[in-house]
């Protein structure tokens, strides 16, 4: 992925002078539509323009509200300001490697930590977020997929905030293997939690890499009362891929060949995970 090279510019500067500019700013590589960059104990992220204020401050209250009952929960620091069109937050820096995929320790703690952030969410309001582009994808076509998420949605059910790309890419880990920090609330939005926790399971639970449900099983276990038969396991999984393809395809000009890879694989998965 080729990541957005928005830049901590004079101006950026100036409307944040009680961050400490004089320390060497360090540019992470976390997020794939904002650019991060540790400055000592804070780090500062530079938006997308198209990024909207209520949004923006949505997703930093949304992390506020999931940290009062989850403490791996990363909330921002202070109030977004706006600067050349592009949100600018401050976060604190955690120490911590990225999570890797298939350790079920983490997946475990991770289910936990899923569950919590759903129980804080639970009622907190909900706003309009930007819709993700999405590309044609005749490939993926699938009737009896679409068919069964219409009434999957025509069914009801509780909705809620989301915290909307939960996987272990945006989770830090400790030195002994504890995850310590959830990042990155920008998906965020208000769905029923079926929905996050299947593509949860998904990720956590290794699936695209082992061709296997047996970890994302353990993930729901480990979550608790989930409510997801092997059909609505099976079909929201295929939603998500289907979701994150078209999204990808839409924007050619930033994937990479491991893209591309990542990509043909997880259409491989939607195909092998029709229920039979």
């Amino acid at each position: 992925m080729v990541r957005p090279e928005y830049a901590l510019t004079p101006a950026v500067r100036a409307a944040l002078p009680e961050l400490p500019w004089h320390l060497p700013a360090q540019r992470l590589g976390l997020g794939e539509e904002s650019a991060a960059y540790r400055l000592g104990d804070v780090v500062v992220r530079v938006g997308p323009v198209w990024r909207t204020d209520a949004e923006i401050l949505w997703f930093g209250e949304l992390a506020a509200t999931a940290r009062t009952f989850v403490p791996e929960a990363i909330a921002p620091l202070r109030a977004p300001v706006r600067v050349g069109g592009h949100p600018v937050t401050v976060w604190p820096f955690v120490e911590g490697e990225p999570t890797r995929r298939g350790n079920p320790q983490s997946r475990a703690q991770a289910a936990r930590i899923l569950a919590g952030i759903h129980a804080a969410l639970a009622t907190a309001p909900g706003t309009r977020v930007t819709a993700m582009t999405q590309a044609d994808a005749a490939d993926l076509h699938d009737p009896e997929l679409d068919a069964w998420i219409a009434e999957f949605d025509r069914a009801g059910g509780r909705v809620q905030a989301l915290h909307g790309d939960f996987w272990p890419g945006n989770s830090l880990t400790s030195a002994d293997g504890r995850i310590v920090a959830v990042l990155d609330w920008d998906d965020a939005w208000v769905q029923r939690r079926e929905r996050e926790l299947a593509h949860a399971a998904w990720e956590w639970g290794d699936g695209l890499d082992t061709g296997s449900l047996d970890g994302v099983r353990e993930f729901l276990a480990a979550y608790g009362e989930h409510g997801l038969d092997e059909v609505a396991l099976r079909q929201l999984i295929r939603e998500r891929l289907r979701f994150e393809i078209r999204y990808a395809r839409s924007r050619p000009e930033v994937l990479d060949d491991d893209d591309l890879v990542y990509h043909a694989d997880q259409a491989a998965a939607f195909h092998a995970l029709r229920p039979s």
